[in-house]
């Protein structure tokens, strides 16, 4: 520090400003309570929401048990009747196979359940019966 600044700090230590009132100082600090207190639940609020959003949201695309269960029974009774209807036709191209003339029918129809049942019993037994033709 030069002399100058010296001067000048010595200046304003002989001048003491007068202190603000209590009622003041506290009116004051309490407004800044007030502002820190709003702010904080202001951020709080935003992030329960924000959490309570994607909570539900998740919840919403995610399909609920009785859905899944009534998907699972209603893909069962579809492969149940698919099932069925191999068998049927299988049971049908087995008694065209063992009538006179009814072979070339039969082969057709051993083809077809071939192609569209392949995953079922019925499907892999109308392979078998076509690799006898």
């Amino acid at each position: 520090m030069d002399n100058k600044d010296k001067k000048i700090e010595e200046m304003l230590k002989r001048y003491k400003l007068p202190d603000a009132p209590a009622e003041l100082k506290a009116r004051i600090f309490q407004q800044k309570k007030k502002k820190i207190n709003q702010t904080i639940l202001a951020v709080a609020a935003t992030i329960l929401i924000a959490a309570t959003t994607t909570t539900v949201w998740q919840v919403k695309l995610q399909p609920t048990t009785q859905e899944t269960n009534n998907l699972t029974l209603a893909q069962a009774k579809l492969s149940i009747t698919r099932a069925a209807q191999a068998a049927q036709l299988l049971t049908v191209a087995d008694i065209f196979a063992n009538q006179a003339g009814g072979e070339e029918h039969a082969k057709k129809l051993y083809c077809e359940i071939a192609d569209s049942f392949p995953d079922f019993n019925a499907g892999i037994q109308a392979q078998l019966k076509l690799k006898k033709y």
